[in-house]
This record gives structure tokens, C-alpha cells and sequence, in this order.
């Protein structure tokens, strides 16, 4: 007894598998070989001919392709389909039934160079195919011509084979920024990085002249394309350093400025940002007339990229603004998109939400156009950012979660892992730190498989703020030094690294150390110039002093924090209501009437943020099962019941902090 799967293999490898042994059977029924044979046989020449030739299609094809690549003839079509040979269906594609397509490629593999010319007229039909449709990816068809190649997937897959297989330098070149296109938009990495990899290693034994040789590097690049993507970097590297030198043999400046972009970003991805400054300025800093534009925009966002993850805002809006002006006067539809995202990223950090939102809009309009899912659901996250920053935890947890179900539906690991932080951080401002917790171990695990070592970083610093939060001193420390040995200096999250840290050393009273990290932290912030995370690190260093008893010195810090405290100054910083409660302790243990006035306007801001949450289990988890949240409200309403003359409230009287949903511990007001 055969397994289906036995069959299958017994009828692919021999026809004659589909036999019967029933002997009053007529002759022609006794097999499936015979039972074609006979149809065969009731064929003329020119028919057999064509049905042969047919037998070379992997997906179907239409009219069109079948009288172009073989010999058949529109009547011939006809024909064989009124014989039950071939099936014409809904979508105007042809298609042959996979046995009787077997019959039919033994009959085309005895007529020799038939045979061969059919194989080279189909190979080069789609490589030239996909060579046309190369340019439509970067318009704004992008789901039509995705459909067309997905339609003709085994088709292409074939045709490129061929091309390899028979040395075709000639067809083969044209092709591969279709391929890579195709597989890029079917976040097919790990079949992008083989195919690319396979063609390289078979073609180069016949590379005979410099031509050759840069089909070659093509070919490499492409497939560090998709190692990158894989998180693969140190084979990028090797790469580009293996096409840097090819770059040199067949002097081509513009094929050395892709290769150290290539270097640079598998360099900058690993959170190397000096090393991936060093591959860029030669060509930035060289000659700009042998390099294409679409090149030359790639280097520029590339030193965006560069100056925005070391908190150098301005420079990088400035450079991203510069390839925009590229990318559109090319009428790459694609890569506008993704820059008016980035901006949108740099306006959102730069605090201009209406310039934000501006860019965004603008990015999803194309994308949405495009039915570019990875860059949509990338600009949709970042819209749940701004949701963030602006207290709406509703709104980013919708959006955000639209986007996970997304990336997880076309297996995007890297939105995955970047929208599981996300996740995370929402259920950390809303008191929810188990739910926190989970989704920061999905982000972090996919970060470590990924190689992406500055998300590993900044999950690591979101998993120090959640164990801070939760009175794990010990783990929020050692988050934030693991973050701190991943990052260079000058990386943008370095400050809220040493910040969380000063935070937790602050609470196990390892005073000297804090105010280090914290002066780093400030150091960082203002170098970035993040003006709402300037405050809340001064408002941090207030507090040290006020823990230490130095009352003049949190008094100093705080007038520096309150000629900027408003609801707009504090929007997006990681902790904006400890902005306050910070700033009220310090002023109200100087005894500064200002006090009240902060308190009323940290209450105001927490209520104000909590009526957007429509779920009341939420809202009442914002409220009270987070520690700074709850003092706020309680020394709010203490206040007023003294001012309003109602039962005094023991202000000694030992409080009870919510650690997480079930564990509780006791903590005295500070003073």
C-alpha cells in the first residue's frame, strides 16, 4: 500500500505507475500512458507538434504567450481545448492537466532542437517579461504588477532557470531588478537570498569579460538584499567587500556607492553607527557625475538614518528632504513614500505633530495606492506612535495591533518585532505590566533571532522602565547596562538608557552612581535636543537631590523644569506625569506656593489622558495600578480635602502601591 505522497513521486518519476491488471479492459483504457496515447495518435502533425511544445507552460498562459512562445495557433487553441487537452478557464488562461502535461514533455524531449528552441523561446519570453516590469514597481501599479507575476510565478521561476542554466548573460541581466522587486514585495527573503546566491555561484566559473563580471556583482548585491533582510549582516559585509573589489575591476563608481550602502546599513542596522559614517563618505564626499541618482538618494537616506538613531534631528530631516527631491524628480512612487514616513518619524521626534501627521498622511495615501502592505502597516504604526505620544493609548493599541495582525499575516518579522515593543509599551503606560511583559519577550526573542541589535537595545530599555515600575530595581538595572553595551555613544537611546538606570540606581540609594547616569542621560538629551526628555531628566535629578535631603539643589532643578511644564512641553516623553509629581515634591518640600499649581496641573493632565480610555477596567488600571498615577491623585485630593475643610487625611499613613495585578507592596509618601 502507497502513501499519497509515494504515488505522487511513483506517477512524476514514470507515467506507466498509473496501470491496470484488470484483463477485460480495451487496450487504449489499461493505462493513463494509453489512454493519452491514443489521443496523441488522433492529433495531425502540427497538432501534436503544438500540444508538445505547450507541455513547456509550469502555470497556464494565455493566448497571446501560447501563440508567441510555441507554434500553436489560435485554431490549434481551439482545438485541442475542444478535445479536452487543454482547459480554457474564467481568467482567459489556458492550462493542461499536470499528467497529461508529463505525457506531454516526454513527446517535446524526443524532438531535439524543437525541444531546445522552445525551452530558450519560453526562458527568454519571461525573462524579458520581468524585465518590462521592473520600472511599474516603483509607480504606483505596484498591486498590478504583483498580480501579473504572481500569475506567472512557475512560469518566471522557469524562464530564470533556464537563463542560468544556459548562461544567458544577455537575458538573465535585464531580469534581475524584476526578480528582486517581485521577491522583495513578497517578503520572500529567504527564496531571494537563495536564488540570487545560486545564480552568482553557477554564473561565475563562465565569466569571461568585465560585463560578466558586473552581472555577477549584481547579482550579489541583490542577494545581500535579502540576507540584511534575514539579519544575515556579517555575509552582507563580506559581500559588499567581495563587490567593492569588483567595483574596482570594472571601474564602476556606482557599483562601489551601492555595495558600501549596502556595508553601511548592515553596519548601522547593528547599531555601528562610525563605521557605517566611514563606507558612506567616500562616496558622499566624491564625485556625484558616475553615480545614478536612485544610488545617490539611497546614500543620503542613509546618512539620515545615520544622524536621526544618534539623536541628530535637524541634519537628518535636512538629509531625508535632499533625497525626497531624488526619489521624486526620478518618479520612484516607492521610495517618496518611504522617506514622507521617515519625516513623519523626525517631525513626530522633533515635537511638530501637524508636520507629522502632514508627512504620514502623504506616505499612506501613496502606499494605500500602491497596496504596499509593509510600508503601510509601517506608516500606521508610526500614526500609533503619535497615538502615543499624545496620550491616546486606545487609539495606539488599535493601530498598533492592526498592524502585528498584518506583518504576522505575510510573515514581516521585523514590523513583528518592532509592533510587539509597541504593544508592550501601551500595556506599561496603562498599568497592565504582565500583558507589558509578554510582549516585550515575543519582541525581544524576534530581535535576538533577526540579529537586529538596535531593537534589541531599545526593548531592553523598555523592559528596564516595566521592572522599574514594578519595584525590580535589580532587573531594571541590568536592562538598561545590557542596553548600554549594545549601543555606541552617540546612539539615541543612550539617554534613555542611563536615565531609566539613574532611576533605579535612585531607588536602591546608590546615589552617586544615579546622578552619573543621570548627568549622561541630560548630556545625551540636549545634545539630541528632545526638550520633553530634558525635562524629564531634570526632573529626575530633582528628585535624587530630594532623596538625598539636598531640598536648595531638587528647589534649582525644578525652576529649570517649570518655566517649560505644559501639556505640549512634556507630550511623548516616557514618563510625563512623573515630570510633575517630581517637580510638586521638590517645590512642596521647599515650601514654594508654586506647588499647588503643578499638582493641579499633573491632575488635570492625568485626568484629561484618562478620559480617552473608553474601557473602564483600563482606565481604572491607568489610574491606580500605576504607582506615580495614583500619588498624583492622592496628594491632589488630599490637598483639596484640607483647602475644603473635609476630614483630614492622615498624610504618614502607610500606602499601598500596585506592583502588577495580583502583588502588592508597601511604601511610605515620600516627603
Amino acid at each position: 500500500v502507497y502513501s499519497l505522497a509515494e504515488i505522487n513521486a511513483q506517477i512524476q518519476s514514470n507515467l506507466d505507475f498509473l496501470t491496470t491488471y484488470i484483463i477485460d479492459m480495451p487496450p487504449r483504457q489499461q493505462s493513463i500512458r494509453a489512454v493519452f496515447d491514443h489521443s496523441w495518435q488522433l492529433l495531425n502533425v502540427a497538432e501534436q507538434k503544438a500540444l508538445a511544445q505547450l507541455s513547456v507552460f509550469q502555470s497556464g498562459f494565455s493566448r497571446s504567450m501560447g501563440t508567441d512562445i510555441t507554434t500553436a495557433s489560435v485554431s490549434i487553441l481551439q482545438k485541442l481545448v475542444h478535445k479536452s487537452l487543454l482547459r480554457l478557464e474564467g481568467d482567459g488562461r489556458y492550462r493542461m492537466h499536470p499528467l497529461l502535461q508529463q505525457f506531454a514533455a516526454e513527446q517535446l524531449s524526443q524532438l531535439g532542437v524543437v525541444a531546445e528552441e522552445t525551452a530558450a523561446q519560453h526562458g527568454r519570453y519571461y525573462l524579458n517579461f520581468v524585465a518590462q516590469q521592473a520600472p511599474q514597481f516603483h509607480g504606483l501599479e505596484l498591486s498590478v504588477v504583483m498580480a501579473a507575476m504572481q500569475q506567472d510565478n512557475d512560469n518566471i521561476e522557469a524562464a530564470w532557470q533556464w537563463g542560468i542554466r544556459h548562461t544567458a548573460w544577455d537575458a538573465v541581466h535585464p531580469a534581475i531588478p524584476g526578480m528582486s522587486y517581485y521577491y522583495r514585495h513578497s517578503h520572500l527573503y529567504e527564496t531571494g537570498a537563495n536564488l540570487f546566491g545560486q545564480a552568482a555561484q553557477q554564473l561565475r566559473p563562465q565569466v569571461q569579460n568585465p560585463s560578466q563580471q558586473a552581472i555577477i556583482a549584481r547579482l550579489l548585491l541583490e542577494q545581500s538584499f535579502f540576507l540584511g533582510r534575514l539579519g544575515h549582516f556579517e555575509t552582507v559585509i563580506t559581500i559588499a567587500q567581495e563587490v567593492i573589489a569588483l567595483a574596482a575591476a570594472c571601474q564602476s563608481p556606482d557599483m562601489e556607492a551601492e555595495a558600501r550602502y549596502r556595508w553601511a546599513r548592515a553596519l548601522y542596522t547593528q547599531g555601528q553607527y562610525a563605521a557605517a559614517e566611514e563606507q558612506l563618505a567616500p562616496v558622499l564626499n566624491g564625485p556625484q557625475d558616475q553615480i545614478h541618482p536612485l544610488n545617490h538618494a539611497r546614500l543620503l537616506t542613509q546618512k539620515g538614518h545615520l544622524c536621526f538613531f544618534q539623536g541628530q534631528l535637524q541634519p537628518a530631516h535636512q538629509w531625508l528632504e535632499e533625497a525626497l527631491a531624488v526619489y521624486q524628480a526620478e518618479g520612484d512612487k516607492g521610495n517618496e513614500a518611504k522617506l514622507l514616513h521617515q519625516l513623519g518619524e523626525i517631525a513626530l521626534h522633533m515635537q511638530v505633530p501637524d508636520q507629522a501627521v502632514v508627512y504620514l498622511q502623504q506616505a499612506l495615501t501613496i502606499a494605500q495606492a500602491r497596496d504596499d502592505k509593509e510600508l503601510e502597516s509601517n506608516t500606521i504604526a508610526t500614526l500609533g506612535n503619535l497615538s502615543l505620544d499624545a496620550g491616546d493609548y486606545v487609539q495606539a493599541m488599535a493601530y498598533y495591533t492592526q498592524v502585528l495582525h498584518t506583518a504576522q499575516q505575510y510573515g514581516i518579522k521585523q514590523i513583528m518585532c518592532a509592533q510587539h515593543v509597541c504593544l508592550g509599551t501601551v500595556m506599561w503606560h496603562l498599568g497592565l505590566y504582565e500583558q507589558a511583559d509578554v510582549h516585550y519577550q515575543s519582541g525581544y526573542r524576534l530581535a535576538k533571532e533577526l540579529d537586529l541589535v538596535f531593537s534589541q537595545a531599545t526593548t531592553l530599555v523598555s523592559w528596564a522602565y516595566l521592572a522599574y515600575s514594578r519595584g525590580q530595581w535589580s532587573q531594571a538595572i541590568s536592562c538598561a547596562q545590557q542596553a548600554l553595551t549594545l549601543m555606541e555613544p552617540t546612539s539615541g537611546v543612550v539617554g534613555d538608557a542611563y536615565h531609566v538606570l539613574g532611576n533605579a540606581l535612585t531607588a536602591t540609594k546608590r546615589w552617586d552612581e544615579a546622578k552619573a547616569a543621570y548627568q549622561a542621560a541630560l548630556y545625551q538629551r540636549e545634545q539630541a535636543e528632545r526638550s520633553n526628555f530634558v525635562l524629564e531628566t531634570l526632573a529626575a535629578l530633582a528628585h535624587l537631590a530630594l532623596v538625598r535631603g539636598q531640598i536648595d539643589q531638587a528647589r534649582v532643578y525644578a525652576e529649570r523644569i517649570i518655566i517649560h511644564l505644559q501639556p505640549e512641553t512634556v507630550a511623548g516623553a516616557d514618563e510625563p506625569l512623573r515630570i510633575y509629581w517630581w517637580t510638586y515634591q521638590a517645590l512642596a518640600a521647599a515650601n514654594d506656593a508654586r506647588a499647588a499649581e503643578v499638582l493641579k496641573s499633573g491632575y488635570e493632565f492625568l485626568q484629561m489622558r484618562a478620559a480617552k480610555i473608553d474601557d473602564d477596567l483600563m482606565r481604572r488600571s491607568y489610574l491606580q495600578n500605576v504607582a506615580v498615577h495614583r500619588d498624583i491623585m492622592m496628594a491632589y485630593e488630599e490637598r483639596w480635602a484640607a483647602r475644603s475643610g473635609s476630614t483630614a487625611v492622615n498624610l504618614n499613613k502607610p500606602r499601598y502601591t500596585v506592583l502588577n495585578n495580583s502583588h502588592y507592596r508597601k511604601s511610605t509618601p515620600p516627603s
